[in-house]
């Protein structure tokens, strides 16, 4: 999760689900900086990072760790968004 101030977070808001991509992350979040568990210290740029593993399977193509790997019986290995990349159905970024 990134905790950040009302300088930076449209600026990664706008990325949407494709802010993982950057970080090369399963997952990202944004949040505002004043919710930031204590113990976080904002850097110089107006930002907290909390990182947590994840408890989710791993996707063993992509290898994010996703709530979805298993849900196609085909591919139970797969999450859904690598399912339909290899189905010819891929996903569409617009930024990543």
């Amino acid at each position: 999760t990134l905790y950040v101030d009302d300088k930076v977070k449209p600026k990664l808001t706008r990325l949407g689900e494709e802010l993982r991509f950057l970080l090369i992350t399963s997952g990202a979040a944004v949040q505002p900086l004043s919710a930031a568990p204590k113990g976080l210290i904002p850097n110089e740029h107006g930002m907290s990072i909390a990182v947590l593993a994840s408890e989710f399977e791993k996707c063993a193509r992509c290898w994010h760790r996703r709530p979805d790997v298993g849900q196609d019986q085909q591919h139970p290995e797969l999450c859904i968004r690598c399912v339909g990349n290899i189905s010819g159905n891929e996903e569409e970024r617009l930024f990543i």
